[in-house]
């Protein structure tokens, strides 16, 4: 079951009581990854292959720079799957992933994935076009 989009996105009101002006525009570039990367993941079973959900894992990774605000989203999106282990599971992953490969997998999967279905449910037929 997919997550909604306000369940997993960044909401400036998590920093309830901070002052928004406060954090730099590179928070504000990280915000907007995070918002592009939430509207993809709700389209995005979390109860999928475990290949299909390293490779959500990877590209999360590799457009927030591997942050944390990076980690707590792809955190919060696997734990809507019947399969989720605990944040140190999904630690245990993000650990080994890295910025530094020639060809990383991007939001252009995730929408790839999403568009054409790829990540659904392993309980569920697979939809091929």
């Amino acid at each position: 079951m997919a997550l909604h989009r306000d369940e997993v996105s960044f909401n400036e009101n998590n920093y309830e009581g901070h002052d928004m002006n406060h954090y730099s525009s590179k928070s504000q570039s990280e915000e907007r990854v995070i918002a592009r990367l939430s509207d993809c993941l709700v389209q995005i079973d979390p109860c999928c292959y475990y290949d299909d959900w390293f490779r959500v894992l990877a590209a999360i990774f590799y457009e927030t720079k591997g942050s944390e605000a990076g980690f707590e989203l792809a955190d919060r999106w696997s734990s809507g799957s019947s399969n989720y282990r605990g944040t140190k599971d999904v630690r245990r992953q993000w650990k080994y992933l890295r910025l530094d490969i020639r060809r990383p997998i991007t939001i252009r999967t995730l929408k790839k994935m999403a568009a054409e279905g790829v990540a659904i449910s392993p309980y569920k037929s697979r939809q091929y076009a």
